[in-house]
């Protein structure tokens, strides 16, 4: 045994090499020392030793350092050392030094959040553009500014499930940053193969993981409380504002998201959606920022938050010009289609259908009503209404679902009417095929993709297997993506990848809403159809972006249907087509869907539908109150309260009368503002209150490879 070394030696002990960093004497005369880890898994962790006890450890020696001349013509070799030695020095410019050089098209409106970025002594932002405009490449800017400047060694990166893929993916092609991909089966692997006290994250300086990962394992959530980042990034961050009444996935959500903004240097939180139409919840966020910036969530002035918030949406001025040209503009169909006599029975049946478990409901909203769930499922497919129905009543015959036996006898009797509707009389699927041999589209044309989207699952199921036989197409031509497991992550990330590959055979992508966030479908496709509309605006605008985004070469074409019924309770409940209107109109002028529906998230904005379906109040009234939240969020909120925070730099104080020269001035200036849009719904619904003056100066236009795997 070697004596006991002392401090900065280099000792050799259990394998791996460790820098001795004090020593201390124990009882009967043994030596402790105070070790840190130089390689492998010990790497930076520190750790006690007995010296006496380690019968292998031993001090290297520095003087067995062998010294190797450099014999290259004019010391080259060492030259060349030294160049990567002062190449590898971080900079200390806060000018940004990466535009222009990663493998992505120089968009001017892509550096501002990298410039708002580098002015921050400690880099907290929210990227909040528009959905297609790029927001992981503006984080991948980021990063590499930050890793640059040394910021930036250890990096975490949350996302979705459906993500992960083409997230790491855009990294590490574009900007030579890998990700080591910790989903499930990784994090069991490493399990097993460090000792149980070992941190998983500490493992790897730069990961990237699923949000659903990290929340439901208990473990982990302990491990990161015991991990640091420099740079973590949190996509599709609407997702972790705190909300109320949020159900329990999203409180996780939430308190996962609170937890990682305290166990890192600089933050950065992806959203298109960042406010949901309540100004705690968009706190939320800001408060993960900078918790001193909220000293009341209440009320968030918009001078509080400008410099950590940046907001643009596909009509901004800046945006227009750069990719105006770029991107080719949506061509949207409505597809009409008569009810079958058979669907008409079913239809009329669950608008007339009064149950007891829905008078017993205690929370009372439409949303949670039997009867509203029902409606849903049917405006689907009978597939998805029947696996309800079904669901449901077992559920009352084993006791474990709300219900009494008169409402079992009931939903046996619309089972009865569903089950009548067959392939042939499913109106809605034959016009899907009739839409299909109408575009002559056989599927041989590897730059003729579909994607498909419905609610639904049972819907994604039954389309998946009546396509295969209806067209003749083979098992591999048609691909699904529904979210079914976390089994599943990895074929769902093998199908998203296909679906963008010249190469593949896959022809037709039939998707859950799973997929309706952030994924990139627009490669070798240009036709999107929503087999069945959402309830949500939010959720429309993002199932559009997957192929209406920037690069897609072809004008993106997206067909909707709408079912004409003779009942007049089923047309009134028919409110969806309505949504597709408001969508045109926030591309073209408002700009963010939001104020139609004042939820700003998936959930809520469902909650509001439900209610005009379940009330039965019709797609004009449905339109009325649409526009009437529109008008009242745009006449009576001030650039302090929380449409401020919405609109960001486009946001306009508007006078109750909306004193705008909508009349007399140009249209250009007004085109793609706040403004605009805002004199508009006010003239249409308030037209003797409107005062237009020729003041064109109230107008105020901001321009504001292979991948690392486990």
């Amino acid at each position: 045994m070697n004596s006991t070394p002392q401090p900065g030696a280099v000792i050799e002990l259990r394998s791996a090499t460790w820098k001795v960093l004090g020593t201390s004497t124990l009882k009967l005369g043994y030596s402790e020392v105070h070790c840190r880890g130089l390689s492998g898994l010990v790497r930076d962790k520190e750790a006690r030793f007995v010296w006496n006890l380690e019968k292998d450890a031993r001090v290297l020696d520095p003087t067995g350092v062998h010294l190797v001349p450099d014999t290259s013509p004019g010391l080259n070799d060492i030259k060349l050392h030294i160049e990567a030695a002062f190449r590898h020095t971080p900079t200390t410019t806060r000018r940004p030094i990466t535009l222009g050089r990663a493998a992505i098209d120089n968009l001017t409106f892509q550096h501002l959040p990298v410039e708002r970025a580098l002015a921050q002594d400690r880099v907290r932002l929210l990227i909040a553009d528009d959905v297609g405009l790029g927001k992981t490449l503006e984080a991948g800017l980021i990063a590499s500014e930050l890793a640059l400047r040394g910021r930036a060694n250890r990096i975490l990166v949350v996302t979705t499930r459906a993500m992960l893929t083409q997230f790491q993916k855009e990294f590490w092609t574009r900007f030579s940053i890998p990700l080591a991909r910790l989903d499930s089966a990784a994090i069991r692997r490493m399990r097993n193969r460090i000792p149980a006290h070992y941190n998983v994250f500490d493992q790897f300086d730069r990961s990237i993981v699923s949000i659903d990962t990290l929340k439901r394992d208990a473990q982990i959530r302990d491990a990161i409380r015991h991990s640091y980042w420099d740079l973590i990034i949190i996509d599709e961050a609407h997702n972790a504002a705190v909300r109320k009444n949020t159900t329990g996935t999203n409180s996780q959500r939430a308190d996962l998201a609170r937890l990682l903004s305290r166990r890192t240097d600089s933050l950065l939180l992806l959203t298109a959606t960042p406010h949901d139409g309540s100004q705690e919840s968009f706190a939320s966020l800001i408060e993960m920022l900078d918790p001193t910036r909220v000293p009341d969530p209440s009320r968030l002035h918009r001078s509080d938050i400008e410099d950590l918030v940046v907001r643009r949406f596909r009509s901004s001025p800046e945006v227009v010009a750069d990719i105006g040209r770029e991107v080719p503009k949506r061509e949207l169909f409505r597809r009409s289609f008569p009810l079958s006599p058979q669907e008409e029975l079913a239809y009329q049946s669950v608008a007339d259908l009064h149950l007891d478990l829905d008078e017993e409901s205690s929370r009372g909203r439409a949303i949670d009503l039997f009867r509203t769930t029902l409606a849903k499922a049917i405006f689907s497919s009978p597939a998805a209404c029947r696996e309800t129905l079904e669901r449901r009543i077992r559920g009352i015959e084993n006791g474990t679902a709300r219900g009494t036996l008169e409402d079992r006898d009931r939903l046996l009797a619309l089972a009865g009417q569903v089950d009548a509707i067959d392939t042939d009389a499913f109106s809605k699927y034959q016009d899907l095929l009739q839409l299909l041999r109408d575009l002559r589209w056989t599927g041989r044309d590897p730059r003729d993709r579909l994607v498909i989207f419905s609610e639904r699952i049972a819907t994604v199921s039954w389309l998946s297997e009546r396509l295969r036989v209806d067209l003749g197409l083979s098992e591999e031509q048609v691909a699904r993506v529904d979210g079914g497991s976390v089994e599943a992550d990895v074929r769902t990330q093998q199908v998203i990848e296909a679906f963008g590959q010249e190469r593949s055979p896959v022809r037709i992508l039939i998707a859950s809403d799973m997929a309706s966030e952030g994924l990139n479908l627009h490669f070798q496709c240009h036709r999107l159809i929503h087999f069945d509309l959402p309830w949500s605006l939010l959720r429309f605008q993002q199932r559009n972006g997957r192929i209406d985004r920037y690069g897609q070469d072809r004008p993106p074409q997206i067909t909707y249907f709408v079912g004409e019924s003779t009942h007049p309770k089923v047309r009134q409940m028919w409110v969806l087509e309505k949504l597709v209107a408001k969508d045109v109109a926030a591309q073209e002028g408002v700009g963010d869907p939001a104020v139609f529906l004042g939820a700003g998230h998936t959930e809520g904005e469902e909650t509001v539908v439900a209610e005009a379906v379940a009330a039965g109040i019709g797609a004009d009234a449905f339109e009325v109150q649409m526009d009437a939240r529109a008008a009242e969020a745009a006449t009576h909120l001030s650039l302090d309260d929380e449409f401020a925070a919405l609109f960001g730099d486009y946001a306009t104080p508007v006078p109750r009368k909306a004193e705008v020269a909508a009349d007399l001035a140009p249209p250009r200036l007004f085109k793609d503002t706040f403004t605009y849009a805002t004199a508009m719904i006010e003239r249409l619904s308030r037209p003797e209150e409107c005062v237009f003056a020729d003041t064109p100066s109230v107008v105020q236009c901001s321009p504001s490879a292979p991948m690392a795997q486990i």
